[in-house]
């Protein structure tokens, strides 16, 4: 289980920093800590938003310890909100929407504007270490699978 054990060593990075940057530069952090786990990928032009949102629904539902991560990050928000008014499909897609927001914070010499970083933040506070670790460590891996090449069985069923 080495998603898992990367999990935890996050989680306790993030839980011993005192720090509270403004919330440009704790996306700017989470974006290069996600490219920097994935160096032959470029944060000015990830893949689309489309491919991106198809790759998390894939990792959120994956193996065991990815499921793991998942299912703990989705505790925590309903533990954060006493589990009102923020069912699985709602936390799924509060989800999806900062994974997105996390990988195309920087493309092209542009970022995401303070407005629409707060927004999002109202939903999923991602300076919680737990948040933080599993959403960088998700949109880690959907970007992985962004680029991984398909195989000849997977060309013959499209």
């Amino acid at each position: 289980m080495n998603n898992f054990d990367d999990f935890k060593h996050r989680v306790q990075i993030y839980t011993d920093s005192a720090d509270s940057p403004y919330v440009s530069h704790l996306f700017k952090q989470c974006n290069d800590t996600i490219f920097s786990h994935a160096p032959h990928m470029q944060a000015i032009s990830p893949p689309s938003t489309a491919d991106i949102a198809l790759r998390i629904k894939e990792v959120c539902a994956d193996s065991i310890s990815w499921r793991y991560i998942y299912n703990l990050l989705e505790d925590t928000v309903q533990d954060q909100h006493n589990g009102y008014g923020v069912s699985k499909p709602v936390i799924f897609h509060y989800v999806s929407n900062m994974i997105i927001a996390l990988l195309v914070y920087r493309r092209h010499n542009k970022t995401l504007s303070e407005d629409i970083l707060l927004r999002l933040m109202s939903k999923l506070n991602i300076q919680h270490p737990i948040l933080r670790a599993a959403m960088e460590m998700l949109a880690e891996e959907s970007l992985r699978r962004c680029y991984v090449p398909y195989t000849m069985v997977e060309r013959t069923r499209t």
